[in-house]
């Protein structure tokens, strides 16, 4: 059985570890293109010893990003950029995986969804058409090989946490009866297709990750059959690994604007690996390798997953944030700069403001 620091295989890339840094916005960019605090954070995380860092989601459309810190790779102007940030990960022995978002409901203008319902309270998303969803996967698609140009090894689709993708997954917020909904084929499609795209573009052993959620966090959305078929598609599709999250926290209606009572952020009472049981639930019939995340936080846990046979891979965001030197320190035995999950770097960048860590005065 593998351990925590043995290599690893996602599609056609290897990586030194077990331990993942996944993505997570940092609003250092600068309207889009890769700035020199950008490359900075991401060389420290490198050298930290992760075994691969997904860097936080580049939109393909320059109208959707959301505020100017938001990374781009929405033309060609910004692959000279995104090949010098790959190269400063890759050279310090970490793989480069980029993700691709779109916000859908929860953009700042123009917002879409599969079926028009709201995720902000007070807006109306208008329902795409099956040529705008047409145009998105072959967006995606294009992009893909921009990243591919700017050296990254692969390329992640945001498909959780109910931003685009995940709204088409969601039985809840996905009501179209055509190709494109009805069922959990029809629902996968999107996601499906884009990853049939990206391959033709990229080459079949191009890596391409999907980042999902276990479940929607409401009645009506995704469940345990739901995510099995939609892993199924998406194994069919050519998917190299599944990244499962979820979005099921409670969460103080009061406290929120969205119109679900549920979020994907642990909090600090959460207990340790709270979505880790979803990860052990796809390893039961996934061909593919499965990604746990959720508040882990220290070895002796995140080694027991990966012994089990519960997931693959284990990714970390805020232990990380806080000490990017964490996998190093894993096996030095070294003090860590142990994360508090105040969620201050979440809630910064919530407000379209730069990242910042109550523990790790380096992040500002």
């Amino acid at each position: 059985m593998a351990g925590l620091f043995d290599s690893g295989k996602i599609g056609n890339t290897t990586l030194r570890n077990r331990l993942i840094m996944p993505a997570v916005a940092t609003c250092y960019s600068d309207n889009g293109y890769v700035t020199e605090d950008l490359l900075n954070y991401h060389r420290r995380l490198a050298e930290g010893g992760a075994g691969a860092i997904i860097v936080e989601a580049a939109y393909p459309w320059k109208g959707i990003a959301y505020g100017t810190g938001a990374l781009g790779i929405w033309d060609d102007s910004t692959i000279e950029g995104l090949s010098t940030l790959a190269e400063t990960i890759r050279s310090k022995g970490a793989c480069a995986i980029l993700q691709l978002g779109h916000n859908g409901p929860q953009g700042s203008a123009d917002l879409v969804s599969p079926s028009g319902i709201p995720y902000i309270r007070d807006t109306s998303p208008r329902a795409l058409t099956i040529n705008e969803i047409i145009e998105i996967e072959d967006g995606f698609a294009a992009t893909a090989v921009r990243a591919k140009q700017a050296g990254f090894d692969g390329v992640e689709l945001h498909a959780a946490h109910l931003y685009l993708l995940s709204c088409f997954l969601s039985p809840y917020m996905n009501k179209r009866t055509d190709i494109y909904g009805t069922d959990a084929e029809g629902r996968s499609r999107i996601v499906c297709e884009t990853i049939r795209k990206i391959k033709e573009k990229c080459g079949e052993d191009y890596t391409v990750s999907a980042r999902i959620n276990a479940r929607d966090g409401m009645e009506g959305g995704m469940d345990r059959d739901e995510l099995k078929a939609v892993v199924g598609y998406l194994e069919k599709a050519g998917v190299d690994v599944i990244n499962l999250s979820s979005n099921d926290i409670p969460f103080p209606a009061q406290l929120k604007r969205c119109t679900v009572g549920a979020v994907s952020i642990p909090r600090a009472d959460a207990e340790q690996g709270i979505f880790t049981g979803y990860a052990a639930e796809v390893k039961e019939y996934a061909k593919v390798p499965v990604i746990a995340v959720g508040k882990i936080t220290d070895r002796e846990f995140a080694e027991n997953i990966i012994k089990l046979g519960s997931a693959d891979f284990i990714a970390m965001a805020r232990p990380l944030i806080a000490d990017p030197n964490l996998p190093n320190k894993f096996q030095s035995g070294e003090a860590i700069n142990s994360c508090i999950y105040c969620n201050a770097c979440i809630g910064a960048v919530a407000r379209n403001r730069r990242m910042v860590c109550t523990v790790n005065p380096d992040i500002k």
